[in-house]
């Protein structure tokens, strides 16, 4: 099997109007289907291991604590494209050594550099968004060959994953913060402490104290939590066990104590505000029979403070993946105070 670039960086092309295949100028419709589900068109004898890769790297899951996932995949070939045209994320795959439909379609699409970069192996995604509906996310994988696209997923299924998990926070950033930002509950923040971040309408101040350094926010329907703390500390605090150990002690100050479940978490490198930081999910629970749920927390260290900052849901009888990702993106509009 060939290797040559597959080991390169991913370079995604944005296609031009020219490649759009059905529709074109005008006024497009809002994406329909919800915003995890992802329609893949592909067929041909490579069709199966291709849809079995392809939900292998995108329908990850997340404990809350029943497994969720974050995408949900459904499967078609060309004669069904019509159908899923206006889906928010859509996958075309194929391959030019394939004689299907899809494969050719895709093939008639490649013009001039973008054709001979997928023969030589250089190119293997392209990305479009807003194609035919507004709000949506199209992506075009190409190989020159079935193997090379099938071992093309297998190797690159984390950044094909997080080019559907950008678009999709992105689209939802704008949902969370179309109406009723509460602008003056974060600069009251900003002033009285320096750091700030974006909170959507309806978030309530339950707890603001000193000593220790702790801001939470409620809101209910189900129950959200958004808790921030900080403390002098040092960058060598930013770690798990700090993470864990700061999180619980918070905890015991809660209305309904609760800690971490240390057996279900998952550990990544990440950064907020441009500072690097370690990033938690998992499942916290009450310190008794009481309950729990997921959460998404974060540790980072920045001018001689250490920050501490959570997303928690408590909703037991729903699904509960949509509102760990928004308050993820919540999170992650964390502003640390001016140097």
């Amino acid at each position: 099997m060939r290797s040559t670039g597959f080991h390169k960086s991913i370079q995604i092309l944005i296609l031009l109007s020219s490649l759009i295949i059905i529709g074109c100028g005008g006024f497009k419709p809002g994406a329909v289907e919800g915003d995890k589900s992802v329609a893949v068109i592909t067929e041909g004898s490579h069709a199966e291991i291709i849809r079995t890769l392809l939900t292998k790297t995108l329908e990850r899951e997340i404990l809350t604590p029943q497994p969720e996932k974050h995408f949900e995949l459904f499967f078609g070939g060309d004669d069904s494209l019509s159908s899923y045209s206006l889906w928010s994320n859509v996958i075309l795959a194929g391959a030019l050594d394939s004689d299907d439909k899809v494969s050719a379609r895709l093939g008639d699409m490649l013009k001039g550099e973008s054709l001979e970069g997928v023969s030589q192996e250089l190119y293997f995604i392209f990305r479009k968004q807003n194609l035919w509906a507004r709000g949506q996310t199209v992506i075009f994988l190409v190989a020159a060959t079935r193997a090379d696209l099938a071992l093309w997923i297998e190797n690159n299924g984390d950044e094909l994953y997080k080019i559907l998990s950008d678009d999709r926070n992105e689209r939802m950033k704008k949902t969370l913060f179309a109406h009723k930002e509460q602008k003056k509950l974060a600069d009251s923040l900003r002033t009285a402490h320096g750091w700030s971040f974006r909170i959507q309408h309806d978030y309530q101040l339950v707890t603001s104290q000193r000593s220790p350094n702790i801001i939470r926010l409620r809101r209910r329907l189900p129950d959200r939590y958004l808790t921030v703390a900080w403390r002098i500390g040092d960058p060598k605090e930013v770690c798990i066990d700090s993470l864990i150990a700061w999180r619980n002690s918070i905890g015991k100050k809660f209305a309904d104590p609760s800690k971490i479940n240390k057996n279900y978490i998952k550990v990544t490198e990440s950064s907020i505000s441009d500072v690097p930081a370690v990033r938690v999910e998992g499942l916290w629970e009450t310190i008794g029979n009481l309950g729990g749920g997921p959460f998404v927390s974060y540790i980072f260290h920045s001018g001689g403070t250490l920050y501490f900052i959570e997303g928690a849901v408590f909703a037991p009888d729903r699904e509960k993946e949509l509102f760990v990702r928004q308050l993820d993106i919540i999170l992650n509009t964390f502003e640390l105070p001016p140097e």
